[in-house]
């Protein structure tokens, strides 16, 4: 039986190296990032640029794994500019160039930091939990579950929560199976 062709977006990274370490003889993998990737298919470009730049790492692909985003330095996290540029245009970007390719998936990695401002309430058991006192921790808390609110700390989580609705919308009018 042949491999599914999946692409990995952000595959120099640290995900990307696991999941081509633990799933390279399950997916025939291939990569799209801005340093090269040895050992599988290549493309070396920055998702942001354009959908043209990127759309021949598409073309032949069944799935796409999202793990690009605009994270280095760490302190990027904070940084609408670098936010916008990657992490919201570069998801664009892999959308589009995934629809225009005919790929049938796109599972997007978001992020626990689309929820991390549970944390901002020092009242609530949430902001006790992550900021002390200890002594006030309690036994047992409500868990936070899939429809509680988002509460975004970064401009980074705030990108995140768009690529999941954009994932949504190209579900809705593409046909893209969307997984977050």
């Amino acid at each position: 039986m042949e491999r599914l062709k999946v692409l990995i977006t952000g595959a120099s990274g640290l995900i990307g190296s696991i999941a081509i370490k633990q799933l390279g003889d399950k997916y025939a993998f291939s990569s799209l990032s801005r340093s090269e990737v040895k050992g599988i298919p290549h493309l070396s470009a920055d998702i942001a640029t354009s959908v043209e730049a990127i759309l021949p790492a598409f073309t032949g692909i069944h799935s796409v794994l999202h793990l690009a985003a605009g994270i280095v330095p760490r302190t990027a996290l904070y940084d609408w500019p670098a936010t916008m540029r990657s992490t919201i245009q570069g998801t664009l970007n892999v959308y589009e160039a995934a629809r225009l390719a005919g790929v049938k998936r796109v599972v997007f990695f978001s992020s626990g930091m689309t929820q991390l401002a549970y944390e901002w309430d020092p009242e609530s058991v949430y902001g006790i939990l992550a900021n002390g006192p200890d002594e006030q921790i309690p036994k047992s808390w409500p868990v936070l579950e899939v429809d509680a609110p988002v509460r975004p700390d970064s401009p980074y989580a705030v990108g995140k929560l768009f690529g999941e609705n954009l994932g949504r919308y190209y579900a809705d009018k593409y046909g893209i199976s969307s997984l977050v």
